[in-house]
């Protein structure tokens, strides 16, 4: 056979649970967070008082969380340009203004990962949104140049984070 897996069916008995009318509604919205939670397993709901039913399988599992949630919302980070370390602070440069925070360059790293954020150099994190041209010299380092017109130095060891 092809089929694999646990099938669950829940019938509750009216001398346990004195309430057995459910809103179908709020079981959707927590087995799709289960799903969310648990990576590649497929879960799937059906109402047989309307014929309902809902499928969720999310392969990246708290990514696809994360773009789920924000799926109405613009992203807060859009109109960052670039990250740079600054001793103990970060220096974070958006298009109006720079903020100075306590932290490091490596946490803000790990903040930003997946949202685009890439290291050109060891004290400088870039939006690849905001890239808009590439310059090698010829150490193999190269200059980066992003909306504004504004360029960055970036270290050969960092190149193939842009490519």
């Amino acid at each position: 056979t092809t089929k694999r897996g646990t099938k669950t069916t829940f019938k509750p008995d009216p001398q346990i649970f004195p309430q057995t009318k459910y809103v179908y509604a709020t079981l959707v919205k927590r087995l799709q967070e289960l799903a969310f939670l648990n990576a590649g397993v497929r879960i799937g709901i059906s109402d047989a008082r309307n014929g309902e039913s809902e499928t969720f399988q999310y392969e990246d599992g708290i990514r696809e969380y994360v773009k789920y949630l924000n799926r109405a919302s613009e992203a807060v980070h859009a109109d960052i340009l670039f990250l740079e370390a600054a001793g103990n602070y970060v220096e974070i440069h958006t298009v109006a203004a720079t903020h100075l925070i306590r932290g490091t360059l490596a946490a803000w790293e790990q903040k930003l990962a997946g949202l685009g954020f890439v290291r050109i150099h060891r004290s400088r994190l870039i939006n690849k949104a905001q890239v808009g041209a590439l310059q090698p010299n010829a150490s193999g380092d190269f200059e980066v140049t992003i909306a504004g017109g504004q360029t960055l130095q970036g270290s050969r060891r960092f190149r193939a984070n842009l490519t």
